[in-house]
């Protein structure tokens, strides 16, 4: 039975690392819908792909917490708590969106209206955004393309870190 017990835990854990890295690739393909040039060239288009991809980085954020967090009420952890490899992936997805240097007239999300949250979660104040776009769209663009490139990276090396761990 224990032996059961371990290949249905394993079975589990499996599953879960497909969908993280699912949810990752998912964030992945919105940062880098970002990097097109077409997206720029209305303020509705750039609105619409911003707004996509904050979508997409808090569904995985939030199935994150849940996947690798500890709920005290119920004293249960998630599938992937403690996991490193795990960690590391989502930090890296962190730092890219908050370790920008763009050299136009914003060079860090929250001047342009996208917050990280204490969750980790995205939010977005549309009147910021609404007025960066107004005044300085080009410095929008660019420093929106260094977070798809700064994201691509990231979930490049969070996928292969990840990918790793499973080979032991």
């Amino acid at each position: 039975a224990p032996t059961t017990q371990l290949k249905a835990s394993t079975d589990v854990k499996i599953s879960n690392l497909g969908d993280f890295l699912s949810r990752m690739d998912t964030v992945k393909t919105a940062a880098t819908a970002m990097s097109s040039d077409d997206v720029y060239t209305t303020t509705e288009k750039t609105k619409a792909a911003i707004t996509a991809f904050v979508s997409s980085f808090n569904t995985f954020i939030t199935k994150a917490n849940s996947l690798t967090g500890y709920d005290t009420s119920t004293k249960k952890a998630g599938a992937l708590n403690g996991n490193l490899s795990v960690r590391s992936a989502i930090s890296g997805m962190k730092d890219a969106i908050i370790k920008t240097d763009n050299a136009g007239a914003y060079d860090k999300l929250y001047q342009v209206g996208v917050s990280l949250q204490k969750d980790g979660t995205l939010k977005i104040d549309t009147a910021k955004l609404d007025a960066a776009l107004s005044s300085n769209p080009n410095d929008v663009k660019e420093l929106m393309k260094q977070v798809s490139s700064n994201m691509s990276n990231a979930v490049d090396n969070g996928t292969a870190k990840v990918s790793s761990s499973q080979q032991t």
